[in-house]
Parts: structure tokens; C-alpha cells; sequence
């Protein structure tokens, strides 16, 4: 698909690099592969009726950053989210993830943006495990039900405190501007399922406001890191999400 695909070529190169690195313990002709892919990968941009896709812009950022430091905090994981493929994911491949977020999020990251990056996927990974039909159209009243009678369990212990770090981390960013935005969406999507339908609002207006949600500290100027609009930004996989999830249930937002 990298070579002979018409469109994404970008995506599919960067695909393959973040595959292979994710996996580890890469023998020398591997890293020399994911090397050559990730110079390749800005090469391989297009533009439909003249404009740039945002994903490609995504994986070409993302490969200059791996040519420029040399390694990538879980790419394989975070690419997979921005593809919405992480909502498909097994319960058998989730808990995988989940035991290597947990490993990097104890270990000891010294990028901001990698700790709450780290921390928006363990959260997404663990409410999928905790609502594991999560995808599915359930009533409102069904999930009012069940946020009233069900106790809170280790994951959800564990998911608000991750989702509200990385959500509050805006003004620390670096690079991966798009955490605290996307973190405001999934605070939503677990309120949501919750049947906190008042907190769930409030975050899926903030994400869908268009507004700068940095913090006060990071005056934001110009544009992003990956060169679009915030609203752009929600092309890669939260407005998708939102709008459609919306739509499929019988509340609004």
C-alpha cells in the first residue's frame, strides 16, 4: 500500500516505521528500514484541489520528530488512536496496550508531551475495558441507570485523574498540542457513558468551541504544530467521533 496505493502513501510508509518500532528489538536491516521510511515519509505528502491532508501533515511531523530525536513514545498506539482503530481493538490487545502505557507512564519520560500523551491513551485504553460496548447505541436513560447504580472501579479511578492531567497540560505542550483537546473529547465520552450527561456537555462544548484550550499561559499564535486550525485538528479522529456519537444517540450536545 506505501508503494503502490495512490493516496496516503505518507500514512502507510509512517504506518509501517511506527509498526516496527513499536515491536522493539529491531535488527540492524529493521532499523535501517524504519530509518529510510521515516526520510521518505514528508517526500510522500500530496495535496487534493490544492490542499494539504491533515493526517499526512500528522505523520510528517511526527517522522521529522523521530529523525531529529531518534525515538517515538508508543507511535504504533498513537497512530492507531488517530485512525479511530483503537475503538475496534480487542479486549486481548487493549489489555497489551494498557500493560505497556502502564510501563511507560512509571517509567521515568522527560518530553511533556510524551507524559500526557502517554496518559490520554492509558485513559482511552482503559475506558474502553471498563465500557467495553462503549461503540454501541445505548439510551441515555440505560447509561443514567447504570452511572447511579454501578460503583466506580479501579479504571475508573484511575481514568479521571489521567484525562484531567493531560487535559490541564496545554500551556506545557511542546509539540503535541492536540493532547488537551483530544483529552477534553474523551472526558466527555467517559462522563458520557457515566451518564454525567451535564459534564459531558461541558467538554464536548469546549472540544467543539473552536477555541484556543492551551491555558492562559500559552498564548497561541500562528499555527499549530500540525499546521491546521483547531478546528482542522478535529478532522483526524474527535469531531468524527463526536458528531457521529451524537447523531447515533438521542441527546444532543
Amino acid at each position: 500500500m506505501c508503494w503502490f496505493g495512490k493516496l496516503l502513501q505518507a500514512v502507510y510508509a509512517y504506518g509501517r516505521a511506527a509498526c516496527l518500532l513499536q515491536a522493539g528489538n529491531l535488527s540492524q536491516d529493521e532499523q535501517q528500514e524504519v530509518d529510510a521510511l521515516m526520510k521518505e515519509v514528508p517526500t510522500l505528502r500530496q495535496r487534493i484541489a490544492g490542499k494539504s491532508i491533515p493526517l499526512e501533515k500528522y505523520v510528517a511531523r511526527k517522522a521529522t520528530r523521530y529523525i531529529s530525536e531518534r525515538t517515538l513514545v508508543a507511535p504504533a498506539i498513537e497512530l492507531a488512536y488517530m485512525l479511530q482503530a483503537t475503538y475496534k481493538t480487542t479486549e486481548k490487545a487493549l489489555r497489551k496496550h494498557v500493560d505497556s502505557l502502564k510501563a511507560l507512564h512509571d517509567s521515568r519520560l522527560t518530553k511533556e508531551d510524551d507524559k500526557q500523551m502517554v496518559n490520554l491513551l492509558l485513559a482511552v485504553h482503559l475506558r474502553l475495558l471498563e465500557f467495553p460496548r462503549s461503540e454501541d447505541v445505548t439510551s441515555p436513560g440505560e447509561k443514567l441507570r447504570r452511572g447511579h447504580v454501578e460503583d466506580s472501579t479501579e479504571n475508573d479511578i484511575e481514568i479521571v485523574p489521567l484525562l484531567q492531567n493531560a487535559r490541564d497540560s496545554g500551556g506545557r505542550l511542546q509539540q503535541e498540542h492536540w493532547v488537551a483537546y483530544f483529552a477534553y473529547y474523551e472526558l466527555g465520552r467517559y462522563y458520557e457513558e457515566r451518564g454525567d450527561y451535564v459534564e459531558a456537555r461541558k467538554n464536548f462544548a469546549a472540544v467543539a468551541s473552536g477555541s484556543s484550550l492551551e491555558g492562559p499561559t500559552n498564548a497561541r499564535r500562528g499555527k499549530y504544530s500540525l499546521q491546521v486550525s483547531p478546528r482542522s485538528l478535529f478532522m483526524l479522529a474527535p469531531s468524527q467521533c463526536l458528531y457521529r456519537y451524537a447523531a447515533q444517540s438521542s441527546w444532543s450536545i
